[in-house]
């Protein structure tokens, strides 16, 4: 689909358009809160059509108001989740990860964990972006930029180049416009792979669980498995399996399921029967990959954010959360460097060098990085934990998920997921809500 028609250089000062590559959650998200703010904004991506795929996903945190303030009903597109259910590889449960650690999100949604459709989700944020008036250009595969001195030039495999005040680097783990940035900051592969499944005729054993999280963290050893399972709306049970596995080595649909079933062996029945009932073509298969950090500019003309900026593995549940809430800073950094024009309906004028220096230096603030990279190390140091399975560590895992010893899992959450940037929200119901179209 292409949302828009493509957009002449003449047609927007060069000196005023910001340019985000990547429709994904963190692109989109990104447009809808510029422009809300005043900017003019073009979002390119490489596919020709967004079509409405993927499978399921956790929403936490600040993410439910700000998504919100963008224009997403999460209430509607989520369920609502009571817990996460830490279990053994025979379904022993080991921990019940409380699911209201910020009061105010519980009085507000029921709840502070939702789950969604990753491609319904992305449809939401397009329908938003599209009524708010972010140009969206699809079947623009961006090779390249060259930074000048008032602006960017972006390149496109097609031969077309646009040019902008801002380039904003939101495509993704494989991030070409970080691989120009920063050649020498690739994402690392962190030895596993994962196949992904949604079925919306899930066996009866497993709706019992549909208002909670599953996840597999013990298991025997050299299984060097974990299984994830969730729900959605319209009673769809999704689920992922983590394997040890080499890189770029892919199973198709048919093949991958049988491969599932058969490393998924000594886990319950239960679970296997969740697999056993989804069709062949609604197994996808994904490798994981996250990163050491480095900066997200470089003191130019171009910044990245969400898994462009840090690439982070799943087990915490934050990578969609994080480009959420990147989006938003970006857009509050931007907002709060060029104060001086009111929101009287014109789009913002030059954004000199100057101003969008000091915007990316707020935007990747050492508190923004160090929490950013804080959840990326715990999420890799988690799936190492979860996949290993050597029966000292299968003892300390479980060890740690007794009294008083589980407080300190609790605290890292809270002081990481809700009471960091929780003046994202702030800024976001006061800034964003206010400027639907």
């Amino acid at each position: 689909m292409r949302a828009v028609p493509p957009v002449r250089g003449d047609e927007v000062s060069r000196s005023s358009r910001i340019i985000v590559v990547g429709a994904g959650i963190a692109g989109l998200s990104c447009g809808i809160a510029l422009h809300r703010l005043g900017f003019e904004v073009l979002v390119l991506d490489k596919v020709r059509e967004l079509r409405d795929a993927g499978s399921g996903m956790s929403v936490i945190g600040h993410s439910l108001v700000l998504l919100e303030a963008l224009g997403v009903n999460i209430e509607e597109l989520g369920l609502r989740q009571v817990n996460v259910s830490l279990r053994s590889f025979d379904d022993r449960c080991l921990f019940q990860v409380p699911l209201d650690a910020d009061p105010a999100l519980v009085r507000r949604y029921g709840s502070v964990q939702y789950n969604v459709h990753r491609g319904e989700l992305q449809q939401a944020l397009l329908r938003a972006a599209l009524a708010t008036g972010v140009q969206v250009l699809t079947g623009s595969r961006v090779v390249g930029f060259r930074e000048g001195p008032t602006d960017v030039e972006v390149l496109l495999e097609s031969g077309a180049t646009y040019h902008g005040a801002l380039l904003v680097g939101a495509d993704g783990t494989n991030s070409v416009v970080r691989r120009t940035l920063l050649p020498q900051h690739q994402a690392r592969y962190s030895g596993f792979s994962c196949w992904r499944g949604i079925t919306e005729t899930p066996p009866a054993s497993a709706t019992r669980h549909g208002d909670r999280m599953l996840k597999t963290i013990v298991h025997r050893p050299g299984d060097d498995v974990s299984f994830t399972a969730g729900f959605a709306p319209r009673n769809r049970c999704f689920w992922v399996l983590d394997v040890r596995y080499p890189a770029n080595t892919l199973m198709p649909g048919r093949d991958g399921k049988r491969y599932v079933l058969e490393r998924m062996t000594n886990l319950s029945s239960e679970f296997k029967d969740i697999v056993q009932a989804t069709p062949d073509e609604n197994v996808l298969q994904t490798d994981i990959y996250d990163s050491d950090p480095f900066d997200w500019h470089r003191g130019g003309r171009v910044v990245l954010i969400g898994d462009a900026a840090h690439p982070v593995v799943h087990h915490f549940g934050q990578g969609a959360c994080l480009a959420v809430e990147d989006a938003v800073r970006l857009a509050r950094s931007l907002h709060e460097a060029h104060p001086d024009v009111a929101m009287s309906g014109e789009r913002r004028p030059v954004l000199s060098l100057a101003t969008v220096r000091q915007a990316l230096g707020s935007y990747a603030s050492l508190g923004a990085r160090a929490r950013a990279w804080s959840l990326v190390y715990i999420s890799r140091w988690c799936g190492d934990a979860y996949m290993h399975n050597m029966p000292w560590l299968n003892w300390g895992l479980q060890l740690c998920l007794v009294f008083p010893f589980n407080l300190v899992f609790i605290v890292v959450m809270k002081v990481l997921l809700f009471w960091a940037q929780r003046d994202l929200r702030t800024f976001a119901e006061a800034h964003l809500t206010a400027k639907r179209t």
